[in-house]
Order: structure tokens, then C-alpha cells, then sequence
């Protein structure tokens, strides 16, 4: 059986998706819900102690002795490291850990399932050095990955059929960890993002917050004197967040809820009731902030109005929050709103169906080299296919030096062969030479599965042991959807 899979890896939360023929699967924590990302590793030994949900239902009785490592896809690609005990673990290590949890919620679901070629959904501006940082921990796993695509992207092509006429979409992601809203253009088979931003609001907030409210309540009944909520035992407050996320998730069917603790501290048996007003009313300043964020990206950012808007697409386990549909509604806004269903898994679903027909990247800059009579020399030209092949171009030396140096640009003439007048230095190639003229300079160039830019520049008379390399980090690219 050749089963296809997207992965979501998430800040807090991570999913995959696989898709054979036309049965759809969906792995995470074991109960239908995505697996959290984060792991506890013993303050001790430096061993793993738990991962996954059994490390988010207990992290703050774990926390008492263990380090709760989370967030690591935001550290990807940076030198931040944590010594816990005798072990240092990097974030690349803690996300090795996690795809480690993920090969095993594929695997239990039995039949020989195997996590295997996923492709990754990662947000916008996701960096090429956290993309190879997250590779590297998926291989360190057993994972090799097929491919990366933007998560909304990923959500785009999940709903192509419907809003592929729309012309402008935007996606509304509402995770655990954070709320990402990115504006994206649809021409033909072409997906091209045209502003994103990002804000640290995700689901794990808004459950402290309600954790905090129902504390409060047992406090007002008690009518004695206790602790805040920050000052119970770790394992009590653990109880209370978990109850109180259930009752987020409740709430969106139900018009009220019961949250129920058996053993709560001194408070013993605790029942607290939390109406569908109530629940409304705690999150309203919350939705107001996250559609704030999101008319904000429309107007100032993106300078465009939501009359030019086809479709908002919702997604990520925060979009279901109970009222947020309603809040969006009162906006008037004319485009169409759009919640799917097991919007959580939307990116992981998208990304799965382009496990089975991997598009293309595509350039979106004018990139090559300046030369000495200031006309232009194309490296990468826009709409180029990325196809990670190598493109060789040969050049001479012209003057008496003992090194060359080459001038990368980017330019926003898209013709060939004009003077540079609007041009933006992109950084600089020195090689060392022997100083003959004409001698001959050979430049290799190649976009790695990275989408890393790498330029070799060797003198055909010095040989390969005197080349030098430059690397361009911040490519822009479209992404051209597979073609059915």
C-alpha cells in the first residue's frame, strides 16, 4: 500500500495526514487530536521522560523534575541550546523527538502503515536554515522529507477546486501556539503569497485564561483565603488547564459546561459551570485581537479592501473557538467565510494530497550579476522553474589581479540585456586568480532542496582547491501546483 502524508509540524501542535486513493487518515496523539509538541526530558539524566500528550497533560507535574522542552520549530536553524543535566539538547534534537512520536501514532494505527516522503507544511518566511534544520531532524527520526510547502499553501490546495476562481484568498490559521494570517493570489495553477503576519495568540493562551477564570470562581465560592492559581501544585493546575480546554472545545456544541475536578488542592471535589455567555464574553477580547490582526494585513499591509477579498479560509485547532464565526459575521465583510471541517488537520490534509503530486517552486526575482560595463547577467530570472539542477556560466578575466569579484543583484528590469539603473545589491564574491588575461572563470549555481541559492565561483587555471562559495539565504518564490 503507497500511502502519501503531509505533515503540519507545528509550534504546539503537530499532525499528520495520509491519504490512499481515496480513504483519508489522520494520526496525533492517539484520540483524535493532534500530538502536542513538546517533550520533558529528566533534569537527572537528560533522557526523555514523556513526549507528546502524556508530556502536555502532566508538564506541570513534570516540570517539578524535568526541563519542558517546547516551541522548538521557533528555535530551528539558531544556536540556542539547553543543558539539561548532563545531556545538551538543541531544537533540532527536541524535533527529532517529536517526529519520533508522530512514526509511532502512524504506526499504531496497524496495516503496516510506515511515516515515509511526507511533505511538511511550514509557515511563510519560514527561513532555509530552519527548512534544513527541520530536515536534518526528520532524517535523525527516519523521516526523509519529499518536500516542504507553505501552510497556506497547503490550505489553499486542500480547498483548489473551490476557491481556485476567487482570484485573492486569505488564510486565517489560529493555532495552539500562535495566529498566523497570510494573503495569497490564485492565477491559473499559480499560488503566490502576497503578505503574511504573525502573532504570538495561539489556543494554549486562551486556555490559562479560562483555567485562571474557573480558579477564580472556586475561589469566590470557597470564601477563604488560598492561593492564586499560579500558586497551586503543579499537577492541580495540569487538571484544571486540561479540563478547561475541554470545556473550549465543548462549548462550540454545547451551551454550557460543566468543569468537573475530582481532587482540587484544599478545595477537594470542584465544580464549576461555564455558560456560553460566559465563555463569550472571556474570549471576545481575544477574537477582538486576532481580527484586528487580520484587518490589518488586509488594508495597511496588503493595501487592499475585503471587497477584493474571494474567500477567508479558517483554520487551525483556535479557528473553532466558539464565537469567532459569529465575530466575523458582525464585521459584514462580502467575501465568503469558510470553517472546514478538522481544520486543525487542514494544512497536514493539504500537504498530503501534494505528497501525491509534488508541485514546483517557482522564482519571483530578477537575481544575477552585475558586470563590469554595468549591463546585467541573469543567474535567476522570475517565473524560472526551481528544479535543483546546476547551471554553469563561464566568464574572463579582463585586468591584471590576483583576485576576481563578482557582484550578485537583484534587478527590477525583467529585460536582459539594459543598463542596471534600479538595482539591489544582494552581497559579494571574491575568488582568488592568477591575473591572466582572459583566464578563465567558471560559476556553478544551484537551488537546493533548501531553497538555498549557492554560487561557486573557481579559476579553471587555480583549479578546485581555491573556489569559494556564496550563499543567498532570502530567495522569493510562487509555487506552481501540481498539474492533474
Amino acid at each position: 500500500m503507497v500511502e502519501h502524508f503531509g505533515i503540519d509540524f507545528g509550534t504546539t501542535n503537530s499532525a499528520v495526514v495520509g491519504r490512499y486513493r481515496r480513504n483519508v487518515t489522520f494520526s496525533g496523539d492517539g484520540n483524535d487530536q493532534p500530538y502536542p509538541s513538546l517533550v520533558a526530558v529528566s533534569e537527572v539524566t537528560g533522557d526523555v521522560e514523556a513526549a507528546g500528550r502524556e508530556a502536555w497533560n502532566h508538564r506541570e507535574e513534570l516540570s517539578e523534575f524535568c526541563r519542558i522542552l517546547s516551541s522548538a520549530k521557533m528555535h530551528l536553524g539558531t544556536d540556542i541550546t539547553w543543558q539539561v543535566g548532563p545531556e545538551v539538547w538543541t531544537p533540532e534534537r527536541v524535533a527529532t523527538e517529536i517526529f519520533k512520536g508522530l512514526i509511532e501514532s502512524v504506526a499504531e494505527r496497524g496495516h503496516g502503515a510506515h511515516l515515509n516522503n511526507p511533505v511538511v507544511s511550514i509557515p511563510v518566511g519560514f527561513s532555509p536554515e530552519k527548512r534544513k534544520s527541520l530536515r536534518r531532524a526528520a532524517e535523525d527520526a527516519g523521516v526523509i522529507v519529499k518536500g516542504f510547502v507553505s501552510e497556506p499553501t497547503a490550505a489553499v490546495f486542500q480547498d483548489f477546486s473551490r476557491v481556485q476562481s476567487m482570484g485573492t484568498v486569505v488564510v486565517f490559521d489560529w493555532g495552539g501556539g500562535t495566529l498566523d494570517v497570510s494573503i495569497l493570489s490564485i492565477r491559473g495553477s499559480m499560488v503566490h503569497e502576497i503578505a503574511t503576519v504573525s502573532k504570538q495568540l495561539g489556543g494554549d493562551d486562551l486556555d490559562l485564561m479560562i483555567a485562571e477564570w474557573a480558579h477564580m470562581q472556586v475561589l469566590r465560592e470557597n470564601h477563604a483565603e488560598a492561593p492564586p492559581f499560579s500558586g497551586m501544585e503543579s499537577r492541580f493546575r495540569d487538571e484544571m488547564i486540561a479540563q478547561c480546554e475541554l470545556a473550549k472545545r465543548m462549548l462550540s456544541e454545547n451551551d454550557i459546561w460543566e468543569i468537573v475536578i475530582h481532587r482540587y488542592g484544599q478545595f477537594g471535589a470542584v465544580s464549576i459551570i461555564l455558560t456560553d455567555e460566559e465563555f463569550i464574553g472571556l474570549m471576545r477580547p481575544k477574537i477582538e485581537d486576532a481580527l484586528s490582526t487580520l484587518k490589518e494585513l488586509v488594508i495597511h499591509r496588503a493595501h487592499l479592501s475585503f471587497d477584493q477579498i474571494g474567500c477567508i479560509i479558517a483554520i487551525g485547532g483556535s479557528s473553532k473557538l466558539h464565537g469567532l464565526h459569529e465575530a466575523i459575521d458582525s464585521c459584514g465583510w462580502p467575501c465568503d467565510v469558510d470553517f472546514p471541517e478538522n481544520s486543525d488537520w487542514h494544512a497536514a490534509a493539504g500537504a498530503a494530497v501534494l505528497a501525491s503530486g509534488f508541485g514546483q517552486y517557482v522564482c519571483a526575482q530578477n537575481i544575477g550579476l552585475r558586470l563590469c560595463d554595468d549591463s546585467f547577467y541573469p543567474l535567476l530570472r522570475p517565473n524560472q522553474a526551481i528544479d535543483h539542477s546546476k547551471g554553469i556560466a563561464n566568464f574572463g578575466l579582463i585586468e591584471d589581479t590576483d583576485n576576481a569579484r563578482f557582484i550578485f543583484v537583484e534587478s527590477s528590469d525583467k529585460s536582459e540585456d539594459k543598463l542596471i539603473t534600479m538595482d539591489r545589491v544582494l552581497g559579494y564574491l571574491t575568488v582568488p586568480v592568477y591575473g591572466f588575461s582572459n583566464e578563465p572563470i567558471r560559476l556553478e549555481t544551484h537551488v537546493d532542496e533548501d531553497l538555498l541559492f549557492n554560487v561557486i565561483a573557481t579559476s579553471l587555471n587555480k583549479g578546485n582547491g581555491h573556489s569559494r562559495k556564496w550563499t543567498y539565504s532570502e530567495l522569493k518564490f510562487s509555487y506552481q501546483l501540481p498539474i492533474e
